[in-house]
């Protein structure tokens, strides 16, 4: 996976034309994802790239200019799972489908939920890799990663969620997917799922 540095600018990739009445509602229709959501999901709070709370997002720092992506811009998508040597990763997609350009920089805010609770280990930031500035056109996608262990190399305690709450960087409002990736490590923090920032560069 190709990242750039906080300094540089890329757009996202072409995925498809918005709806003329700005963002899309939820859809499980998606040709190369498993699941997809919209702004629908738990609440979580942007914490400015402090890891205290769950599903926190990072700050958008300084890197750049132009509005934000909100919420209420994006569907999120989680894709199929790929990885080796004990691990799996997904790629965790969002499209701008709304009417105008918007930004992301950094990490999403990510938590597992069963039902209307987060459940589970909160997702730790990979900070060996550095951010990006992505420009989002209308129809354009963004990717960050999420991985773990193997639940079933690793032997630890799992749990099962049912849905991802994804939060843009500095948004309050996280969006909801579906998760049907079955179970996720829960045992401690060696099997601790770990986050990548947003990039442009496609995932899997």
């Amino acid at each position: 996976m190709g990242l750039l540095t906080a300094c540089g600018s890329t757009t996202g990739t072409d995925v498809a034309s918005p709806a003329d009445d700005g963002p899309a509602s939820s859809s499980s229709q998606e040709p190369s994802d498993a699941s997809a959501g919209s702004g629908n999901g738990p609440s979580s709070t942007s914490d400015s790239g402090s890891d205290a709370s769950k599903g926190s997002s990072s700050s958008g720092d300084a890197a750049g200019t132009g509005t934000r992506c909100r919420s209420s811009d994006l569907k999120a998508y989680v894709g199929d799972p790929h990885g080796a040597a004990g691990s799996v990763e997904y790629a965790i997609s969002v499209v701008n489908f709304s009417d105008h350009t918007c930004t992301l920089y950094g990490f999403p805010g990510m938590a597992f939920t069963k039902g209307a609770d987060e459940v589970g280990r909160t997702p730790e930031r990979d900070t060996s890799l550095a951010k990006e500035r992505v420009t989002l056109a209308p129809g354009k996608r963004a990717w960050a990663g999420l991985r773990f262990a193997h639940p079933e190399m690793s032997g630890g305690r799992t749990i099962t969620p049912d849905g991802l709450a994804v939060t843009p960087p500095d948004e309050t409002s996280s969006i909801g997917v579906d998760w049907l990736g079955g179970p996720v490590p829960n045992s401690g923090a060696v099997d601790a799922p770990t986050l990548t920032p947003f990039t442009a560069e496609p995932m899997g």
